[in-house]
């Protein structure tokens, strides 16, 4: 196994490498630079391609999209994400140019790029159906985990995760398991930072490998059902999150109201009698 990585913060970089050294990594290649404008693991004139890719990208990022439509690297294939603050896709895309034809991926992202509309919309439909004009892989998304707030450092946003897959299996093929890992219980609430813990960890994979629905935590969707919510990826539109409201036995509930009522009859000619025995202990 070799590992490669590319960091635009110098800490983070140096941080990494030492890393590397304590886990006994002799061959790592971490470099320091900026992906989307100099992209640094490339081969010749063309980018590595990994079996393997994990990214935490910074969310809501500022980029410069002028220009990019010629990228010397066709990373950026599905469309421009908009400027100021949206470089979300940007990173994704570097990402799926950056798999071989089997290559799989696990990205966290900012959820706002699971609903926002007009150009990432228009991503987010290529990446999900492709596009037969310009012969585009569609279908390369092969799950969405939503996690919940407050779990990394630096800010409360409430990331995702886009797990990545260009050569789904044929059951997997043509649908994506959206999982909602940010329900109550389903992590640790604490007072600083929030915590996925190894039980809630287990929750997630076991899922992932089961990939059968379990209600108010995932569900499967096909193309159809998320054609039909206009390519909005968001997990609440696929997993139902409410809280079932427990079944009334109409017939048992209409017996428990009558026995009150004999009650409360009861009670009350007791009470009378006794007031009247009251006024005629009173009057003599």
């Amino acid at each position: 196994m070799t590992l490669h990585g590319q960091e635009s913060n110098p800490d983070t970089v140096s941080m990494c490498k030492m890393n590397m050294v304590l886990h006994e990594i002799t061959d790592p290649r971490i470099v320091h630079g900026d992906v989307l404008e100099n992209p640094k693991l490339i081969d010749g004139s063309e980018l590595i391609k990994y079996d393997r890719i994990l990214a935490n990208f910074p969310f809501s990022e500022d980029w410069k999209p002028s220009g990019k439509d010629k990228d010397s690297f066709n990373r950026f294939n599905y469309g421009l994400p908009p400027g100021k603050k949206k470089a979300d896709f940007a990173f994704i895309q570097h990402m799926i140019a950056s798999l071989n034809e089997n290559g799989k991926a696990a990205i966290i992202s900012g959820q706002g790029t699971l609903f926002r509309g007009s150009s990432e919309e228009e991503i987010r439909k290529k990446m999900i159906f492709g596009d037969t004009e310009t012969n585009l892989q569609g279908d390369i998304i092969e799950g969405i985990i939503e996690l919940p707030p407050a779990l990394f450092y630096g800010t409360t946003i409430p990331g995702c995760i886009y797990i990545l897959n260009k050569n789904k299996p044929k059951e997997r093929k043509n649908k994506i398991i959206f999982i909602h890992a940010a329900r109550d219980g389903h992590f640790a609430n604490l007072p600083a930072r929030n915590k996925l813990r190894i039980e809630d960890i287990e929750e997630i994979v076991t899922a992932i490998k089961n990939y059968k629905d379990v209600y108010g935590f995932c569900h499967i969707a096909d193309l159809d059902e998320i054609e039909e919510n206009e390519s909005n990826l968001n997990v609440p539109r696929y997993v139902d999150i409410s809280i079932p409201e427990k079944l009334v036995d109409v017939s048992i509930t209409i017996e428990k109201i009558n026995t009150l009522k004999g009650n409360i009859a009861t009670s009350k000619k007791i009470v009378n009698d006794d007031l009247e025995q009251l006024e005629m202990d009173t009057l003599s």
